[in-house]
């Protein structure tokens, strides 16, 4: 499922709030002059007309607004005046007394009922039979856990048959920061979020509640919002048409060097190729497989474009003590390394890990599979990332790094990336379901996409090369990413939308499952098609 935003289509990157983030936005557009009945008119005006355009039955069959008592309900009573004017079968049902709503909520609630928006009671809601119904229960200042009536409400809505529910800005019980139900929530088959998405409302776990997302602007300043910029950013489809020019009179060595450090053991040797598949078709200009003598013409399976360097030992199946002279020399051509697809995790294979991290000359690193493995073992090498490199643990890698259960990861996938960047300087992009990438003293990203497909054997390998031709050609960017971001992030970004939208067109062809490795670096070429279309659009 993906998630869709009506605001700065043109961007590479939508803005992500918290609930507090949020409430700064508002508290200082209302310091700066703009009432809050202002505001919430601005924002119930621009969901209705989203709301129109969306889901134009609306106006022509019975519809109930539920509106509770904060600024979420103020928004929902405007939208049910508008509603009313339009000539929709609107009703409003109260959570409480009117009598009891306060602020901008209560005069909204007076402006309805000088229109003359029928009002009915919460107990009747099943009864009344609604085709659609708008959730104004509870908003982004709501943490659980749900207490008493208003769980018991949120059961009925959910309980309510053939009816079309739109949340408006968060699904009422739902954690706006996380996305967790606390413990349950509304199923909206549609959320409009008020200026920008909500954090939480981007995370795996909440898409059975959010629907089909969408973003409208209400008027929030923007000298505000460039003050006070979120901490989070959502990554757009624009990203996988992210190219370096192509300079005249070019050859292969200005689109970069790749080195595949992989395959240590007889049976890995694939992971290497599939990484090295991913460096070419991403664009690398040249690519060298990198692995013990023994393994390292396996590298090149296939694919008789990979140079080799095989590493001379002691012993041929094993990874040599020190970086023999062989390596040495190749280094200073080499404009990026990916490390440890099919490494091997054993004493090796960690010893020369950790005399390759030390090498001061060495180029920018993306530390996949096997070296993440070593890495938790040998936390002191942590001091030898530098803001360069890009770490790519799944779950259960990341889980190893920070001495905790994959579950725990999982729990809370923006903790969990956000303690890994902190414990040093590299880029952390946490693989899954809405991948999740930063890097220290930076925004988190959030990817929308969530393509199973993907979830195959060999593909992390693939995001591996496909990382290494990014930063291995870092040089023929030209930087135009917004908001500002390092270097290595913004490009692992890239490679993230790229994977994505590869595996995406892939889908088309194999809905269900059946989609190999190899075929999702063989479609990356396809999405230059996805740039001029884009221009087109432009």
């Amino acid at each position: 499922m993906e998630h869709a935003g009506l605001i700065t289509e043109k961007t590479l990157f939508s803005p992500l709030v918290t609930p507090k983030e949020m409430a700064l936005w508002d508290e200082m557009s209302q310091k700066a002059g703009f009432p809050g009945i202002v505001l919430m008119e601005h924002a119930a005006h621009a969901a209705f007309k989203v709301l129109l355009q969306l889901v134009p039955a609306i106006l022509k069959r019975p519809c109930a607004v539920l509106c509770g008592g904060g600024n979420n309900g103020g928004d929902a009573i405007a939208m049910g005046r508008f509603l009313h004017e339009r000539g929709a079968p609107v009703t409003l049902f109260l959570t409480k007394d009117p009598d009891e709503y306060q602020g901008t909520c209560r005069q909204e609630l007076s402006m309805a009922a000088a229109c003359g928006v029928p009002v009915g009671r919460l107990e009747d809601l099943a009864s009344f039979s609604p085709a659609f119904l708008l959730d104004g229960l509870l908003g982004t200042g709501f943490t659980g856990p749900l207490r008493g009536t208003m769980e018991e409400l949120i059961r009925t809505v959910n309980a309510l048959n053939d009816v079309y529910r739109i949340a408006i800005d968060i699904p009422s019980g739902l954690d706006g920061r996380s996305g967790f139900p606390c413990p349950d929530a509304v199923h909206a088959n549609l959320t409009i979020c008020m200026e920008a998405l909500k954090t939480g409302l981007c995370m795996p776990h909440a898409r059975p509640f959010t629907g089909k997302l969408v973003a409208v602007p209400i008027g929030i300043p923007g000298n505000i919002k460039r003050a006070h910029s979120p901490s989070a950013f959502l990554l757009k489809e624009r990203l996988a048409a992210q190219t370096p020019p192509s300079p005249k009179n070019g050859h292969k060595g200005i689109y970069g060097h790749v080195g595949i450090i992989a395959g240590g053991t007889a049976a890995t040797g694939g992971a290497g190729t599939l990484a090295a598949r991913g460096a070419l078709r991403a664009g690398a200009g040249l690519v060298h497989g990198i692995a013990p003598s023994a393994f390292a013409r396996d590298i090149r399976s296939g694919l008789p474009e990979v140079m080799l360097c095989p590493l001379e030992g002691e012993d041929p199946s094993s990874w040599p003590a020190t970086i023999p002279g062989s390596l040495l020399k190749l280094l200073p051509s080499l404009t990026s390394l990916v490390v440890g697809p099919g490494m091997g995790t054993g004493p090796s294979a960690a010893r020369f890990l950790a005399e390759l991290l030390r090498i001061d000359a060495r180029p920018p690193l993306v530390l996949d599979a096997d070296a993440l493995t070593l890495l938790a073992g040998m936390k002191d090498c942590f001091a030898y990332i530098r803001d360069c490199d890009i770490l790519t643990p799944h779950p259960g890698e990341a889980g190893r790094l920070l001495g905790i259960p994959a579950k725990a990861v999982q729990n809370d996938r923006q903790k969990a990336v956000s303690q890994l960047a902190s414990c040093q300087n590299g880029v952390v992009l946490l693989k899954g379901a809405s991948t999740l990438l930063t890097q220290k003293d930076a925004p988190l990203l959030v990817s929308p996409w969530d393509i199973p497909q993907l979830s195959v054997a060999g593909s992390g390998d693939v995001l591996s090369g496909i990382l290494a031709a990014l930063l291995a050609q870092r040089a023929l960017f030209t930087g135009h990413q917004t908001p500002p971001i390092p270097e290595s992030l913004y490009l692992a970004a890239i490679g993230v939308a790229k994977h994505a939208m590869a595996g995406r067109l892939l889908a088309r062809r194999a809905p269900e499952r059946g989609i190999l490795a190899h075929e999702i670096a063989d479609s990356l070429p396809a999405l230059v098609k996805t740039r001029n279309e884009h221009k087109q659009q432009d």
